[in-house]
């Protein structure tokens, strides 16, 4: 009976590698599109935050007359190192994906080990 079972689940394994070698390229083509949506999200993200800093230090001299400079600089500076953050790191995947979707890919696995 163990046996059977054994042989049973050996013939399982040799179809799941089939399917599995079927579907791999197709699943790293979904990888790096996921990859791609996401970056692109956050440098859009980034460059959002990046905006606000400008408005927040358009608005630094309304504020600025009354006596109230702590709100708007605080926000200016943690928005756009936020900002900076989040459009830098996307934009260095985006490029990564681009000219090198292999390296990035090992990256992306070498990770998912870890």
């Amino acid at each position: 009976m163990n046996a059977d079972l054994a042989k049973e689940a050996l013939e399982i394994l040799k179809g799941t590698k089939g399917f599995v070698l079927d579907q791999a390229p197709d699943s790293m083509r979904q990888v790096l599109a996921w990859q791609m949506g996401e970056s692109i999200f956050f440098f859009v993200v980034g460059l959002a935050l990046l905006s606000v800093t400008a408005v927040c230090f358009k608005k630094f001299k309304d504020f600025a007359s009354r006596g109230d400079e702590v709100a708007p600089v605080f926000v200016g500076i943690m928005s756009s190192v936020l900002g900076l953050i989040f459009t830098c790191h996307s934009f260095l995947d985006i490029l990564k994906i681009h000219l090198a979707p292999k390296v990035f890919l090992m990256e992306y696995f070498s990770g998912l080990l870890k």
